[in-house]
């Protein structure tokens, strides 16, 4: 799993902080590769599919690019300051010490900005035009050779700072941190005319490419928000994406012989789109074809090859071998209005007024099968299939019905009916789950009813689970004779998993899932084990696989209008039937996609921020969960080996994450995990630790005012609101949590509770925390951004207690801490701001603290941020400075040190006695 991330670090005495740019430069001697990166500048070459450092090169000012046309010896540079070189590679020979590079041209452009972009063009330094974007929104055009008679041209382009320029023949696109992307018609004498201003992208936009396709040129678009964007040269928008789950992509090239886009994100993964189908359609796109020009009413769907349409007549249309669609057969409608229409298995279910009525449809013709007269007393408002038998009839008064597959009422009951008169759909969704009823209602709450003989009675209810709109969809996971997992959806873009006790009658949530859906409609679980997730973004219909991303995306309308949706299995494929302006559109789209394997990279499962804290926990098979919470508010558990494989996402954080903490569980394998962070929240998660783990959400606890009324003139707050928990500590049923707001406050959890039980005001910043025992006494350590370290009695902590002893350690915060035992002594090494590592050595005699040995030592040349002792003679340390240290815990002397190319370090983890992982912005494993 080393350097997963994908940075690249070159040997040869030049490291690149940023990679701000790749060259491929093809000869017939072979491939060459220019990579730059702040001052840098390397040439790597491709021997046998491996890539091999040639030589590399230091400048005296930033590049801002470099441009060749396949030849090595004419390699234009332009610099921060807008000056352009040209320059010549040379291999350096071993006895001198000259730069490998040669200086053959040099020009600098009149005017002195600095550069956030440039752009050349041109195949020699005669024919080189640059063009400079700067910070405040303009293009510069220059010509090295022509340097000295001035600038050639500059425009305003954007309000804001310009990311990059891009240029094919006469177009011209930019980008900007003003969320908007620009093409440029190039005429004669360098005039630039502003053809179209794209606004799709929701936060900045990095990158553009020019495309073509059928004598058609597009351009695509990537940025902040982690969306790809395809437009039409126009500036019509044709296709957004979003490729990564918050993650900011920052560049994307394409593969023209195969109509894919390479993107890399700052999540370390790079991913694969194929844009043949949408590039192919273009602009010259013909419009979509009505399969009916008449006006209907309502349309669903069947089978894949047969929908029902409802005009002024009923009747249904079936696909042909020539794959058009005619209309073949006619539906009996009864004289009175129409409120429902469903597909039951293959068969159509008609509700009208109080009547329901089921038509087989077959060869020979549309028959009645079943009826009705009187299900229900007034307009039969709702249906839903709640179990391969059963059917459910909720009307416009609130009245219930369940029914057998011949309408044969089995159970009635009535639910309250809601205080918005207008409300037509009382029960938003219903789902037979073994031998209860899962009950959505209008408000959004969710019952759990049992089912008895002619009777069903609430056992318990979940309020406003997905909001006040109710339930979507309930989606049945796993069922034992103990237990039922099912999956719920809404109207606030959040998949959320239950678990049913069926012996206790009794629901808990245990999962949280965000899609980036804010209308889900339906969970499809494919053969594969994959889940499709259905629903709407405004007025277009989204299909989204976790790992695919958006599959397909149309614009029907909205969910409010009538649609439908089909998958055929067999022809891996899927249809859409849509309502659009009272006429019915069919949509085809193909889920072959979903089984390919887009490249051969592993995928990093990682934070796309900084990784504040982790812990490793050891499977009953022996295996690593690396457990990780960050700056993205995403508790990450992963399978720790040559790559992290992916287990799950727990998102119940609303702020960032700055400290875990494992508790072992009395049944086999079962761990709680404690996580803090900012908000003062603590989640608890139930972890059952083997090959294949489950994960339960336990405890969302939030701190809050005691006396939180609606009366806001009489609301107290009685804690600061921005309050992080920065650190934790478990002693037993008993939290202790260091906080941001200086005060150390115990918790205690009872069942399924946490209670806050005392606080104690230290006037510091908490940063890190522990319990150690010693003679059966517990003691509480704390330690804050005072660098001293406080020992106070953990159990006797409450709102009156002092600490008994103070060790002062740094001249600042201590950042991170490791306590070694041994014996009745406790040894405590410390990393703090102020750069140092410090030991101390103490020991109770009397009841009182000894300290016996106290020394200090600078291993690091910036803030120690995560410190382990291996055993009772070493130690590792990590610092920003990327180094990792192995010193002598008796004398806190180097005895050896590696480095890493994890920037932001936060910690380190011990996988073993001689493997360490380091975590931060990205992830390492390092062997000593």
């Amino acid at each position: 799993m080393e350097n997963p991330l994908g940075m690249l670090e070159l040997q040869c005495g030049v490291i690149f902080s940023k990679i701000l740019g790749i060259e491929i430069v093809r000869q017939i001697s072979g491939v060459t590769v220019l990579v730059h990166g702040g001052r840098y500048l390397a040439a790597f070459g491709i021997v046998r599919g491996v890539l091999q450092k040639l030589y590399g090169c230091k400048f005296s000012d930033l590049i801002s690019s470099i441009h060749c046309e396949d030849d090595l010896d004419n390699i234009c540079l332009i610099t921060g300051h807008n000056i352009a070189l040209l320059i010549t590679l040379e291999e350096p020979s071993k006895e001198s010490s000259k730069e490998s590079f040669r200086v053959k041209k040099r020009a600098k452009c009149e005017d002195n900005s600095m550069l956030y972009c440039s752009h050349v063009e041109g195949k020699n330094w005669e024919d080189f035009l640059v063009f400079s974007g700067t910070a405040l929104g303009e293009v510069i055009l220059w010509q090295p050779r022509r340097a000295s008679t001035g600038i050639l041209h500059r425009f305003t382009a954007h309000k804001g700072v310009i990311f990059s320029i891009t240029t094919e023949e006469d177009l011209l696109v930019t980008t900007s941190d003003d969320r908007s992307a620009k093409i440029w018609k190039r005429e004669e004498n360098q005039k630039i005319v502003c053809i179209a201003s794209l606004f799709g992208h929701k936060s900045r936009v990095f990158r553009s490419k020019i495309v073509e396709k059928n004598k058609q040129r597009f351009i695509l678009t990537i940025g902040e928000d982690s969306n790809l964007c395809v437009w039409h040269e126009s500036g019509k928008f044709l296709f957004r994406k979003a490729l990564y789950s918050g993650a900011v992509i920052w560049n994307l090239d394409y593969d023209r012989t195969q109509d894919t886009v390479l993107t890399s994100g700052s999540d370390g993964n790079v991913k694969k789109l194929n844009l043949r189908e949408i590039l192919d359609r273009g602009i010259n796109e013909s419009p979509r074809k009505a399969l009916l020009d008449e006006k209907i009413s309502k349309i669903l769907f069947i089978d894949s090859q047969t929908i029902l349409v409802m005009t002024s007549e009923m009747f249904l249309m079936k696909l042909e071998a020539s794959e058009e669609w005619r209309c073949q057969e006619k539906m009996p409608i009864p004289n009175i209005y129409i409120a429902l229409i469903e597909n039951v298995d293959g068969k159509v279910l008609i509700c009208s007024h109080h009547e329901a009525i089921i038509y087989q449809i077959c060869d020979s013709g549309v028959q009645e099968e079943h009826r009705n007269c009187n299900l229900l007393e007034g307009l039969i408002r709702t249906f839903y299939q709640i179990s391969p038998e059963e059917y459910f009839f909720v009307d416009d008064r609130g009245n219930c019905a369940v029914t057998d597959k011949a309408l044969k009422i089995l159970v009635q009951f009535s639910v309250s009916l809601c205080k918005d008169l207008w409300y037509t759909k009382w029960i938003t969704m219903a789902r037979r789950v073994a031998d209860y009823l899962l009950m959505s209602d209008r408000l959004g709450h969710l019952h759990l009813c049992r089912v008895f003989p002619g009777q069903i009675i609430i056992e318990a209810t979940k309020k406003c689970v997905h909001g006040n709109l109710g339930v979507t969809q309930i989606h049945t996971e796993e069922i034992s004779e103990e237990s039922a997992e099912f999956w719920t959806s809404g109207r606030d873009g959040v998949l959320r998993k239950f678990l049913l006790d069926r012996n206790e009658a009794s629901l808990r949530e245990i999962f949280t899932e965000k899609v980036p859906i804010s209308w889900v409609e339906r969970i499809f679980c494919l053969k594969s084990g994959q889940k499709l997730i259905l629903g709407f973004n405004d007025e277009n219909l989204v299909v989204w696989e976790r790992n695919h991303g958006v599959i397909f995306q149309l614009c029907t309308g909205g969910g409010h209008k009538y649609w439908d949706f089909v998958m055929n299995a067999e022809q891996n494929a899927a249809r859409v039937i849509s309502v659009w302006e009272k006429k019915p559109f069919l949509d085809n789209f193909s889920l072959e996609n979903l089984s390919e394997d887009s490249l051969n990279i592993p995928t990093v499962n990682w934070h796309f921020r900084s990784c504040n804290c982790g812990a490793i926990l050891k499977t009953s098979s022996g295996k690593s969960l690396l457990i990780s919470g960050g700056d993205d508010n995403v508790l990450r558990i992963n399978f720790l080996g040559k790559e992290l494989t992916h287990v799950s996402e727990i998102v119940t954080h609303i702020s960032n994450i700055r400290a875990v903490k494992l508790m072992k569980l009395p049944e086999k394998d079962s761990f709680l995990l404690f996580s803090v962070g900012g908000r003062a929240q603590m989640c608890l998660t139930r972890i059952l630790a083997r090959d294949k783990p489950q994960i339960h959400e336990f405890v969302n606890y939030m701190l809050k005012a005691k006396d939180f009324r609606k009366n806001r003139q009489s609301q107290m707050i009685d804690f600061c609101p921005e309050t992080r928990f920065m650190c934790l500590t478990i002693d037993g049923r008993e939290i202790f949590v260091g906080c941001s707001d200086g005060y150390v406050r115990k918790f205690r959890l009872e069942e399924e509770k946490i209670h806050l039980i005392s606080s104690v005001f230290y006037r510091r910043c908490i940063l890190n925390i522990e319990i150690i025992e010693c003679q059966g006494r517990k003691i509480l350590l704390t330690m804050g951004t005072d660098g001293k370290i406080i020992l106070w009695n953990a159990e006797d902590f409450s709102n009156d207690s002092i600490p008994f002893h103070s060790i002062s350690h740094h001249e600042s915060g201590i950042n991170c801490f490791d306590v070694w035992k041994e014996g009745e002594e406790f040894t405590v090494l410390t990393g703090g701001d102020d750069q140092k590592i410090t030991k101390t050595v103490f020991g109770f005699e009397s009841g009182k603290i000894v300290q016996k040995e106290t020394c200090k030592t600078s291993l690091h040349f910036a803030q120690v941020t995560g410190i382990k002792i291996a055993n009772k003679d070493e130690f590792f340390s990590t610092s920003v400075d990327q180094r990792i240290v192995r010193g002598n815990l008796h004398d806190l002397s180097l005895i050896c040190e590696k480095f890493t190319s994890v920037s932001d370090l936060k910690g380190l983890l011990m996988l073993d006695k001689c493997n360490i992982v380091v975590f931060g912005a990205g992830i390492e494993t390092i062997s000593f």
